[in-house]
């Protein structure tokens, strides 16, 4: 498979249906990586890119990548940056930026997963509940239905 697991996903994170979206009536196909449907990017995404690393001070760590226009099937050149900062509250904080030469379409997120029971526990016994007011609702494909 093409795992993520830690990775930071873009140039879009998640599923775009049928591998491809309009702007301004302009159809662009995507790269299909899931079965008919574009993934975290196309086989080419983010997670398989070496970033320019900067190390900002002692607990901000900020990465660099620029996308090419037509990478993937994306209109514009893409100048994108993560921050990953570790507060003084001892708090993991994540923050994007992108910029482009064109209007295009960007969703970035992170694939970072944590094991909450430490060394040697078992994170297929986690429970985790969220207290949310929505939800996202997805099809057969795990694509967006678009129902709230």
């Amino acid at each position: 498979g093409q795992p993520s697991m830690g990775a930071f996903i873009g140039r879009y994170a998640n599923r775009i249906a049928a591998g491809q979206f309009r702007i301004d009536g302009q159809r662009y196909p995507l790269t299909r990586n899931d079965g008919p449907h574009h993934l975290h990017g196309g086989t080419k995404g983010s997670r398989f890119r070496v970033f320019d690393a900067e190390q900002v001070d002692g607990a901000t760590l900020r990465l660099r990548y620029r996308y090419a226009d037509g990478e993937e099937g994306y209109p514009g050149n893409m100048d994108s940056e993560v921050e990953y900062h570790v507060s003084a509250a001892n708090e993991l904080v994540i923050s994007y930026s992108a910029q482009s030469d064109r209007s295009t379409v960007v969703n970035f997120t992170s694939h970072i997963f944590f094991n909450l029971r430490g060394d040697g526990g078992d994170i297929l016994d986690h429970r985790l509940t969220i207290h949310a007011d929505a939800i996202t609702p997805v099809d057969g494909t795990m694509v967006p239905t678009g129902v709230p």
